[in-house]
């Protein structure tokens, strides 16, 4: 095409080199804007408290015992732990990169930090060489710069999250451009190189994320479909030699798991399903071109029936097979199970969003791709109109297979999005240059409208890199309190948790068992492993770790019986309970409880005499009337707690309370009361010691109050891990 004449003629390969560069330091500077808030002035890093933590404790065993990878995780599951249901190349290859700068945490998360918007940078270059299979080097590099800005990629691909997405996406992106490539003109001496990348991409992809079999299905889908509608026998032949590859090269890792959560098979856990899927894709492609060696079809058209038949046996009679381990994966695809409803990247891309007013507002859709949101469902057909002219038939077609399946998906779920967007870019690249060359005049003429008919369609997404860019440099040069990142005080208070609270064993060696568990809501599990290296019965992996154990933790937490939360906690081996503010609890629940009363006695609420506080914070906003500052999480311990024996008329009411200190500088007073029994005595246990030995110390004894005298009781922290009995006295 002209324009890449021009951009041949003019600039040459050291041109487009250059061009690369500097899109691949867009794509890294766009993705790093919150660089003031990740590094800290005390050399902390703050990485992701979602699935990005479990990664990085993943990861940072295989940094800390290189080259172990961490199959079997007793902080997970606890008290019983868990095989990891995660592939484990991803976290493997981030430990060993990590190790060779350095043998420290600070290291450690520094590399792990920015390991997302690296592999993002990089991912520029296999997007480029799509466009150009494509459409050649104008595409290439439309695609290219339209893939650095997206944000529907760079918000799963920001600094301090090492997440796995943006390895998929490199690793998804090489994929497509190795299937475009191969579709069109094909030296020989390149087929080893190309059935030697493509298995080691489609490896790569499953040994990094659990969904990855969406990968198998629509990649390899659309490479069969483009090969055998072109008759392209070479292609088919490469790529089932390529799927053997990439089963033999999967296979140790699923046999050095052992048992997968959800059995051998499973969809939601790593297993040997990716094995048999990927054997089925050799084996339909190795079908294809037997029966094309055979008899060859006489059309196109006969060649597209004949494989649908052979993918339709084979689809049939894997999923007869596996029906029941299929079906969990249907449900979150399909939204129709609880936990995925409540996960923010499953929400649809054009969603109303609900404001605590009531009102509604648009999703998201413009932020995340800008006004080419609106045209993902012509990206398909801007895929298949590239090839009305082109000699060889397939890049097209298999472009249009990722772009609808993909665009589908990312248009049901935001989480696609960063999937779509290598394929996407190229589509929306092609839609400007086709929409561009409609122009009439010379090509310079048709060169301005594409390029202002980009801007034009990226401007909500350029304004908010603006904005995000703007706010950083504000944020550098006048670093003030105020300008906090949304996860700092939850990754702080995590950190705190692990200052005040024992170590336990297990954190780097998956033979011990650790000492006890930390109860609380699923999606601080993840944060808990890392930050905090505790364990915990249940995680951000919800159902799909252990069902029965997120049923109790979340009946533990929405408790109203003490009696029943204990012996809860006794089950799962709780010492702890973590709790914060959220707008799901209910008064009288155990959580609300605790987060909002401190488990103090309230007018229809009797105390949680076994529920102490341990430590809390960071201040947040002014809260209830009575609070200094407001705490946004709070640790408590489960105790025996010690019991005051109180003298007193039968059936009076004994009133004790004590005044406590929190390390916020929060004064916090706990009341509770109890009947004086036939005996003569009222036995009201207390969670707190008076004395100075103790975590968090009250600021003098028990008072007492019965029938009108007003007693006292010095309790040791003693009485209070061992439930001993203590007799109140005058003062």
């Amino acid at each position: 095409m002209a324009t890449e004449a021009r951009l041949s003629g003019l600039r040459g390969p050291a041109g487009v080199g250059l061009a690369l560069l500097s899109l691949s330091l867009a794509a890294l500077a766009v993705r790093s804007y919150q660089l003031p808030w990740i590094f800290g002035p005390d050399g902390s890093v703050l990485i992701e408290p979602y699935d990005g933590s479990y990664h990085a404790r993943l990861a940072y065993y295989s940094f800390a015992r290189f080259p172990r990878a961490l199959f079997f995780d007793p902080q997970i599951s606890y008290p019983d732990g868990a095989v990891v249901p995660l592939p484990l190349l991803y976290d493997w290859c981030l430990g060993a990169v990590a190790r060779l700068f350095g043998e420290t945490q600070a290291v450690f998360e520094r590399v792990a930090a920015w390991a997302s918007p690296a592999l993002a940078a990089l991912t520029v270059l296999p997007v480029f060489a799509a466009g150009r299979a494509v459409a050649g080097t104008g595409v290439g590099l439309g695609a290219a710069a339209i893939f650095a800005l997206l944000p529907a990629h760079g918000g799963f691909s920001q600094l301090g999250n090492p997440d796995h997405h943006a390895a998929v996406a490199l690793l998804g992106s090489a994929f497509l451009a190795l299937s475009l490539s191969a579709l069109g003109p094909e030296p020989l001496r390149g087929r080893a190189l190309r059935v030697l990348g493509l298995g080691l991409v489609r490896a790569g992809i499953v040994l990094s994320w659990t969904g990855s079999l969406l990968y198998v299905a629509l990649g390899d889908g659309a490479l069969l479909l483009a090969a055998s509608v072109a008759g392209r026998r070479s292609v088919l032949a490469d790529q089932s030699a390529s799927a053997l590859l990439s089963a033999a090269l999967v296979a140790p890792w699923a046999a050095a798991l052992g048992e997968p959560i959800g059995g051998l098979f499973s969809s939601t856990s790593f297993s040997w399903l990716p094995v048999v899927a990927i054997l089925g894709v050799a084996a339909v492609a190795g079908a294809a071109l037997l029966l094309e060696r055979l008899r060859p079809a006489a059309s196109p058209a006969a060649r597209l029936l004949r494989l649908a038949a052979v993918g339709a046996a084979a689809a049939l009679v894997l999923l007869l097979a596996l029906r029941e381990t299929v079906l969990p994966a249907a449900g979150f695809l399909t939204k129709s199970d609880a936990w995925v409803e409540g996960v923010p990247e499953q929400r649809a891309l054009f969603a109303w969003l609900r404001n605590g007013d009531g009102s509604s507002e648009p999703g998201t859709a413009t932020q995340l791709f800008g006004f080419f949101a609106f045209l993902i469902p012509l990206a398909p057909l801007a895929a298949l109109w590239s090839e009305r002219s082109r000699r060889t038939r397939g890049p097209g077609t298999c472009l249009a297979v990722w772009t609808a399946g993909f665009g589908f998906l990312a248009v049901s779920q935001i989480r696609f999005g960063c999937d779509f967007a290598p394929s996407g870019a190229v589509a929306f690249a092609l839609l400007v240059a086709q929409v561009g060359g409609v122009v009439p005049g010379p090509g310079r003429r048709r060169d301005i409208a594409r390029v202002a008919l980009g801007l034009l369609l990226f401007s909500p997404v350029l304004s908010l890199h603006a904005r995000n860019l703007w706010i950083a440099g504000s944020r550098a040069m006048n670093p003030q309190p105020g300008f906090e990142h949304p996860y700092g005080p939850l990754v702080a208070f995590a950190r705190e948790i692990r200052r005040a609270t024992p170590e336990t064993s297990g954190f780097l060696d998956p033979k011990a068992v650790p000492e006890y568990g930390l109860l609380a809501r699923p999606t601080y599990g993840h944060l808990l492993s890392y930050a905090a290296r505790r364990a915990t019965p249940t995680s951000n992996l919800g159902p799909y770790l252990d069902p029965r154990k997120m049923e109790l933790v979340q009946e533990f937490l929405s408790q109203r019986d003490e009696a029943r939360a204990l012996e809860i906690a006794a089950e799962l081996r709780g010492r702890y309970v973590m709790v914060g503010d959220n707008e799901v609890i209910e008064p009288g629940e155990l959580e609300h409880h605790l987060y909002f009363h401190d488990g103090t006695e309230r007018a229809g609420l009797p105390a949680l005499g076994r529920f102490r506080l341990v430590t809390e914070g960071p201040p947040g906003e002014a809260g209830p009337a009575g609070l200094r500052r407001f705490a946004r999480y709070k640790l408590f311990e489960i105790v025996p707690g010690a019991v005051l024996v109180v003298p007193g008329p039968p059936g009076e009411r004994v009133v004790a309370s004590v005044r406590v200190e929190t390390p916020m500088g929060r004064p916090l007073a706990f009341r509770t009361s109890g009947p004086v029994g036939s005996d003569g005595f009222a036995r009201v246990r207390v969670p707190y010691a008076t004395a100075a030995d103790a975590p968090l110390r009250a600021l003098g004894p028990w008072r007492v109050r019965v029938a009108g005298r007003e007693l006292g009781a010095t309790v040791t922290e003693r009485d209070v891990r061992e439930g001993r009995s203590v007799e109140a006295a005058a003062l």
